[in-house]
């Protein structure tokens, strides 16, 4: 995958800010002649679409006055109003790590800066092509999601784009409590410690000194100052000095935060030996079984060829 690099064109003049969508949204930096002209203009059929979403954006408001309106028409790099399952571009490109679905996963959730929305509990107004999300190497979830469902389409699998709501600590990726993918895996460390004794016995072992074992001082004293503190709390009082009165805190159970924005991936069985559905988090490549799934609501799925909203929703999203 060092390669891949090499068949995407230099970045578009990179945004001075590290927000993406707000340069995007908020300033005149993208240089629209370097893009294909059908991201700058729509032609008769995608004007048709247009017009056939906002019946359904009306209709759908008249049903369901208490939700907020449907993501269907947001504007792209060039400022151009498409509707959102044009973003979706099936691609195969030519690298084997990215014909599975771990491998497309992980390269986007590597390659790709996540980045969360500037509103984050609001619609995003903006969605960028997969190619732009790759000369940028950032994005939101929906613009990761619309790439890697391009690249899953490619490879021959039933992904779909699900854009709903989900926990503060996904939206904004939170990893605290999670073990760090890079630190040394258990299975390597048994072989490092088999190596260091094997390496005891061999011939080198009378003339090589024995690495010492490194401690921190500060931890020793640490743990001698709690020994000292618990031993000195089991012993009784001095006669004629008060014991010291313990309260116990207070534990205050704060309601959950709302949840914010968010765009996942889900792929469903009967292709490419699928056997169960499951969700794909863009930003962490974290896997979950289909019943199991780290969202709060579902508002809509969508493909390169479909957009089903769902019928089920009991909450909405503020409209702007």
């Amino acid at each position: 995958m060092s390669s891949l690099p090499s068949i995407i064109s230099p970045p578009l003049r990179p945004p001075e800010t590290k927000l993406r969508l707000r340069v995007m949204a908020k300033t005149n930096d993208v240089d629209v002649t370097e893009l294909p002209s059908v991201y700058q203009s729509n032609s008769a059929q995608e004007e048709e679409v247009l017009e056939q979403a906002d019946v359904f954006r009306k209709r759908y408001a008249v049903m369901h006055p208490e939700r907020s309106l449907l993501l269907l028409a947001p504007k792209n790099e060039c400022g151009v109003q498409k509707f959102i399952s044009l973003f979706v571009r099936p691609s195969k490109l030519p690298f084997k790590q990215l014909y599975d679905y771990d491998g497309a996963a992980r390269f986007v959730a590597d390659f790709v800066t996540y980045e969360p929305l500037d509103e984050p509990r609001r619609l995003p107004e903006s969605v960028v092509s997969p190619s732009t999300t790759l000369r940028w190497q950032a994005g939101s979830s929906v613009d990761m999601s619309v790439l890697l469902v391009s690249l899953l389409l490619g490879a021959g699998y039933d992904a779909y784009c699900v854009l709903g709501a989900a926990a503060v600590s996904v939206a904004s990726n939170d990893l605290t409590g999670y073990e760090c993918p890079y630190l040394l895996d258990p299975t390597d460390k048994k072989d490092a410690d088999a190596d260091a004794v094997g390496a005891k016995g061999s011939s080198y072992s009378s003339v090589s000194q024995e690495k010492p074992k490194l401690e921190s001082d500060l931890l020793k004293k640490i743990k001698r100052d709690e020994e000292a503190r618990a031993a000195a709390a089991l012993a009784s009082p001095r006669p004629g000095t008060p014991a010291e009165i313990f309260v116990e805190p207070v534990k205050i159970d704060l309601p959950p935060p709302p949840p914010m924005t968010h765009c996942w991936v889900l792929v469903l069985p009967s292709k490419r030996d699928v056997d169960k559905p499951f969700f794909i988090g863009v930003c962490r490549t974290q896997l979950t079984s289909w019943p199991v799934c780290h969202c709060a609501h579902v508002f809509a799925r969508l493909q390169h060829y479909a957009f089903r909203p769902n019928s089920f929703l009991r909450v909405c999203v503020p409209a702007r």
